[in-house]
């Protein structure tokens, strides 16, 4: 027997013991390893179910009512009752020769801008006629419907004019559906008029009364006629907001008279929790109203861009067909919302969020999906 000296006994232990616990080291990395690529790569469960429909175009806008979900797409209208069944499938046979932006939708009636061919009065062939189709959400008889013919519109007032199709919205109903504001390029005069119309209906809102569509009021905003310039037109607590490359304006329904808020580059205005938000291009030209819209200030930086408001839950989307985030409560910050797997991110699939009857609501081409309750990925 060899007896090594005290250093030499000393160090053997000590390589022992470095080993035995190096060892056991890799051994607990290499398990959290495994474990975090486990739950990295284990699949999630879908979490939205699909309506049982899917339409022949894809879905241009959905409209949540008290009783109904309304959806439009190029060729169809179709109304989806509260226990997700559907009511009415309703088929436009004649497709227009183009859409002026998407179908805007309210409770009783909905509006395309559309160009059609015509038989040509003067002689053979046809010609293209610029027109606002007015038509009632629960009327089957296809006579019942407006063609408001906008170019002869025009002319009588000696202008030359072409309906908004660049804005996200490119029209808007007020709360009640009897005013409907249409963004228009005015050529005659170098800007952008807008032309505010009453919608004449029965006490039964079930079908027109007289003409059905009259002139209220035009509006002409201090804006250059160029397309592309106005980024949305909605109704938010009785007031008609315009966002523009160039600015924020405020139209009341009641006299015509317009507020320019700012003069910057805005993208949406929405409400919530009583307060009135303008969302910008630029993230820090967030601002907030607390006196229904008559003074704004800046709050801080938001990465809301195009905002929807369903159910108290604020969700947005940096342009039409990407993806939803849900916003914190402090609207400063965001998270994606949580999909299934298979929805397709091509950057053109999502373009509507509703809340109706308990449920939430989100259309991916033409198909529709809901849950009761909206989740995000982190």
């Amino acid at each position: 027997m060899v007896n090594l000296p005290i250093r030499s006994t000393l160090t053997v232990f000590i390589m022992n013991q470095f080993l035995k616990r190096g060892t056991f080291t890799i051994i607990l990395a290499t398990l959290m390893l495994v474990s975090c690529n486990y739950n990295r790569y284990k699949e999630q469960p879908d979490i939205w179910n699909k309506l049982d429909i899917a339409t022949n175009t894809p879905i241009r806008n959905m409209y949540a009512g008290p009783t109904e979900l309304l959806v439009m797409t190029d060729d169809e209208f179709v109304r989806v009752g509260n226990q997700n069944q559907i009511l009415e499938r309703r088929a436009f046979a004649d497709l227009p020769f183009n859409f002026f932006g998407r179908p805007t939708l309210s409770r009783y009636v909905f509006v395309r801008v559309t160009t059609q061919d015509y038989p040509n009065p003067s002689g053979p062939g046809t010609v293209k006629v610029n027109q606002m189709e007015v038509h009632l959400t629960k009327d089957t008889d296809a006579s019942e419907s407006i063609y408001f013919n906008l170019d002869q519109f025009a002319e009588d007032q000696g202008l030359s004019i072409v309906p908004e199709d660049k804005a996200r919205y490119n029209g808007a109903f007020d709360t009640n559906g009897d005013l409907f504001l249409l963004p228009t390029l005015n050529i005659t005069d170098n800007t952008y008029s807008f032309f505010l119309f009453d919608i004449n209906l029965n006490i039964g809102k079930t079908g027109f009364v007289g003409s059905g569509v009259t002139l209220n009021k035009r509006i002409d905003l201090p804006l250059d006629d160029i397309s592309g310039d106005i980024m949305n037109t909605n109704f938010v607590n009785g007031f008609f907001y315009v966002n523009s490359k160039w600015g924020t304006y405020r139209i009341d329904p009641n006299t015509g008279d317009y507020k320019e808020i700012n003069k910057i580059w805005t993208l949406n205005t929405f409400e919530h929790e009583d307060k009135v938000f303008l969302t910008g291009f630029n993230d820090f030209d967030f601002y907030q109203s607390e006196d229904n819209g008559q003074t704004f200030e800046q709050v801080g930086t938001s990465p809301l861009k195009f905002v929807e408001v369903e159910n108290g839950k604020i969700l947005s989307q940096t342009q039409l067909g990407l993806p939803w985030s849900l916003a914190d409560d402090d609207m400063l910050g965001m998270e994606d919302l949580r999909v299934n797997k298979d929805f397709e991110d091509d950057g053109a699939s999502y373009w509507n969020a509703r809340y109706f009857y308990g449920r939430y609501y989100i259309s991916i081409q033409k198909e529709i999906y809901f849950l009761d309750e909206l989740e995000t990925t982190d």
